[in-house]
């Protein structure tokens, strides 16, 4: 049993998140139309979109984000992504130790319609398919969520396999 240990300090990057509407009567902005927001780099590990984001009804996230390591090219998918709303876990995806039996269910958490120019996808921060109990999956909601009127603080945490963290901020 050989573990090849890399030293890793590099953070993971967060491009984009993509809110999408998760009923018919869903607006974001006002309007029934997913919408995207470019994430900036602030420092220490945070990245914030222009916020707040305005949003009725029950939605989902998508995030474009990738894990790079110093000295190679690869782009690599995150290890863990945790989804926290008002400082309370709500989803997080982990992939961790899968059986055999649930690996050709494991891309189901990736929207690969949705492919950018360097070929990275979006990561679904929702269970596409709730009623599949898909081990990788925890939190309080299954990822399409419904908050009560008012302001909302999100914080999207993305790990690497070293556990190098980043923070996307949001109202």
């Amino acid at each position: 049993h050989y573990i090849h240990k890399i030293n890793d300090k590099t953070i993971p990057t967060i491009k984009e998140v993509l809110f999408l509407p998760a009923e018919k009567n869903s607006r974001i902005f006002g309007l029934p139309d997913p919408v995207s927001r470019k994430a900036f780099y602030i420092n220490k590990n945070i990245w914030k979109i222009e916020s707040p984001v305005y949003i009725s009804g029950p939605f989902c996230m998508e995030l474009l984000t990738y894990d790079t390591r110093r000295g190679v090219r690869n782009k690599y998918s995150p290890y863990m992504i945790q989804v926290n709303i008002d400082d309370s876990l709500y989803f997080q995806v982990k992939y961790d130790t899968i059986s055999f039996n649930w690996t050709k269910f494991v891309e189901l958490d990736r929207d690969l319609r949705m492919i950018d120019e360097d070929n990275n996808f979006y990561h679904r921060l929702y269970k596409s398919y709730p009623e599949m109990n898909i081990p990788i999956y925890s939190g309080n909601s299954d990822g399409r969520f419904n908050l009560p009127h008012g302001l909302h603080q999100c914080k999207i945490n993305v790990y690497d396999y070293n556990m190098n963290k980043s923070t996307l901020k949001f109202t």
